[in-house]
């Protein structure tokens, strides 16, 4: 009964050992893999259009080799050595320029892609004086790059098969507010700044006086808690707790502290939060603002601010930044990274690969532009909201002192962008110039005095001091009587319903938990030691 299906296997594995399908999917194989390992923080349509690309080069590259060498198997192999130095070079100068010692030379691009060339070119020249005929080596390589590939392939589909799908948007003019809304009640206004860190972390580590920030807020009404710290270092830990008032376990989750990030479990609590159920039963509207980031979004509010609702997937800044990690990797590292370090760089390049690498090109804007457009459309928007009807509760989730840092203090973008530290304080500059602004705009254009809450996520950086965080209220009425120096985002809305909605929720101890990026359930309480 098996035999018929013996010259099907004898026809596909001679295939396989003619055709080198491998060297043109190489490429696409390490962009699927970057996916792979970041696949519960980019959605699909960011990263077709990259995939879409890395088949293409790899394509590319193999059939101008054939063209050459008009021979099948040695060009694969030719193909092979090539699209493995494009997809593989930027990995390889990352983990150089971790080591010390003689690799401390090539972490230089100079020096790597002299030596990368040589080994390439050494390569290709035993291959060409080869007297395989390369069925092996072709059938080897085939195997191993598909089974790359579809190994990548189901890890991903294992993975959106068991993340919650995503609520569907009401449909314009339906909304989830009871016809009954008490016309009165104050619009609410929660203000992410994400990484926005303490007054005495920015003088200790930058030098940094802030102290002008918090007296204009204190001037506009607001109560700083000056000693302030965040629950928890991770912004889907942070805003699931604050949004739920109530740590993890008050939340019936106790993740293993040697286990990965698990978006999935998280998600759910912010889209279907304690405190935007309690507020549609009371007739609040519910407005966020989308991020870059699918896992703190809450696509189902009554409105979503939008900057991209109009734009293409494929020019989407989540598509951009894709795209951006993936030739991060490749070859394109060096180029990329002398234009950023030198912008004149650019007027020796083709016009082609110039307008590629250029942020300020109208056809093609890489990720730097587009941050730096949602955050000035983002506050644009914040600063109307006063007009808008309520009540309403505004989620505003906003990156502005988030890397990639692209604000000059004076609100111009920066170019070449600075990804590394040193710009964050331009970052904050701005901001506090820009908030202040808005702050002052929707207490003075509201009609019922608004609820306001000013606050970091986490702090800056990768200690256990990210959990000092910047924390402000605007209570009106009395309320800012509630708020005391340590308080921590897990009491905010506690207090809020508490003097606002007649609620009785006792105050939690304000508990602070750093952990490292890698083990983000491996947390280290981090005791207040502020002194008011």
């Amino acid at each position: 009964m098996g035999r018929p299906d013996i010259p099907q296997f004898v026809s596909m594995k001679k295939f396989l050992q003619s055709i080198p399908l491998y060297a043109a999917l190489f490429p696409l194989y390490s962009a699927l893999f970057l996916w792979q390992i970041n696949v519960d923080q980019i959605p699909p349509t960011a990263v077709v259009p990259t995939l879409l690309l890395a088949l293409g080069i790899g394509l590319g590259i193999f059939l101008v080799c054939w063209l050459i060498l008009r021979r099948l198997r040695p060009a694969g192999l030719v193909g092979l050595v090539f699209t493995a130095l494009f997809s593989l070079y930027g990995h390889l100068h990352t983990a150089l320029k971790g080591v010390d010692g003689l690799a401390q030379v090539f972490s230089r691009h100079r020096s790597l892609l002299l030596a990368l060339g040589l080994l390439a070119l050494l390569a290709v020249v035993l291959i060409l004086r080869s007297k395989s005929d390369f069925r092996a080596a072709t059938l080897f390589f085939n195997l191993a790059v598909s089974a790359g590939l579809l190994f990548s392939a189901a890890q991903i589909g294992l993975y959106w098969l068991e993340r919650p799908a995503d609520p569907r948007p009401r449909p314009a003019g339906e909304t989830a507010a009871p016809a009954a809304a008490n016309p009165e009640a104050p619009d609410i206004y929660y203000i992410i700044l994400d990484a926005y860190s303490r007054q005495d972390y920015l003088l200790s580590r930058y030098n940094f006086d802030n102290s002008q920030f918090l007296a204009d807020l204190e001037a506009l009404g607001f109560t700083v808690a000056r000693c302030s710290q965040s629950n928890y270092t991770e912004t889907y830990l942070s805003i699931a707790s604050a949004l739920n008032m109530d740590y993890l376990e008050g939340l019936g989750i106790s993740p293993d502290p040697a286990a990965a990030e698990d978006l999935n479990t998280y998600t759910p609590l912010i889209r279907e939060s304690r405190v935007r159920q309690a507020l549609s039963r009371l007739g609040y509207q519910f407005i966020s603002f989308k991020t870059i980031f699918w896992f703190i979004n809450i696509p189902d509010s009554d409105i979503v601010i939008d900057v991209e609702s109009t734009t293409a997937y494929s020019d989407q800044l989540e598509t951009h930044n894709f795209r951006y990690l993936w030739l991060k990797t490749t070859l394109l590292k060096a180029p990329i990274e002398l234009s950023q370090a030198n912008p004149a760089f650019l007027d020796n390049l083709p016009a082609w690969l110039a307008r590629f690498l250029n942020p300020f090109n109208e056809a093609l804007k890489t990720r730097f532009a587009r941050k730096y457009q949602q955050v000035v459309y983002d506050f644009d928007q914040l600063s109307q909201m006063a007009a808008w009807p309520g009540p309403k509760f505004v989620y505003a989730h906003l990156l502005p002192t988030h890397e990639p840092f692209v604000f000059n203090p004076d609100g111009s973008m920066v170019w070449p962008v600075n990804e590394e530290a040193d710009n964050y304080i331009d970052q904050v500059v701005y901001t506090n110039k820009r908030i202040l602004e808005i702050l002052r705009r929707l207490i003075q254009e509201s009609r019922v005095p608004p609820i306001i809450v000013l606050q970091g996520d986490h702090g800056h950086g990768r200690t256990p001091e990210k959990v000092k965080i910047l924390n402000a209220y605007y209570l009106p009425g009395g309320g800012n009587q509630q708020i005391y120096p340590q308080i921590s985002p897990v009491n905010t809305f506690r207090v809020i319903f508490n003097q606002y909605f007649g609620a009785s929720y006792p105050l939690l101890p304000d508990i602070s938990r750093f952990s490292p990026v890698k083990y983000p359930y491996a947390f280290e309480e981090v005791p207040n030691t502020c002194v008011p």
